[in-house]
């Protein structure tokens, strides 16, 4: 569904829903993981001795007890100011192309004001979704070199290797 014309916003993260499990499918509740993470410690080498379903139950544990779901959350955010930001900016391009060729037959009904007053309420939301976008990614990013992002870097690494699993 990624980038169908027409598709904004809510459309487009609900048409990509599938694509987006693919990166870390997460099965257990915040209390059995903070149990695992217990057992195991959210750092650190895993004990040779694990199996690799138990390794990969270890890493999903630590994942989600070290933060995992809160990375996910301004991953989304970050990924709906960026579609925000190419709208507003599409906006204040259309009124801008419509202030140059205002004299153009067509648009000679159009009032100046509208086209301006347009160009600067996109520009205003293509803007603020940018400035939302950027500290959204920052917090993202304090995530990922973090113990939860290591654990969900190798969830997802192991996720995609191990045969039988929808990755």
């Amino acid at each position: 569904m990624s980038g169908r014309l027409g598709m904004t916003g809510d459309a487009v993260v609900r048409g990509d829903r599938e694509f987006g499990k693919a990166q870390a499918q997460l099965t257990m509740s915040d209390a059995e993981a903070k149990r695992v993470a217990e057992r195991y410690d959210t750092k650190g080498p895993l004990p040779k001795t694990l199996s690799r379903e138990q390794r990969m139950k270890a890493y999903e544990g630590r994942y989600i007890a070290s933060g995992g779901r809160k990375a996910e959350k301004w991953k989304r955010r970050a990924d709906r100011a960026e579609v925000g930001r190419n709208i507003g900016l599409a906006g204040a391009t259309a009124a801008g192309v419509g202030l140059l060729a205002h004299k153009a037959p067509g648009l000679r009904r159009v009032p100046r004001h509208a086209l301006e007053h347009a160009a600067v309420a996109s520009g205003t939301f293509g803007g603020a979704n940018e400035l939302y976008g950027e500290h959204a990614r920052s917090r993202r990013a304090s995530y990922q070199n973090s113990p939860a992002g290591v654990a969900g870097s190798a969830l997802s690494r192991m996720q995609a290797y191990t045969p039988g699993r929808k990755s």
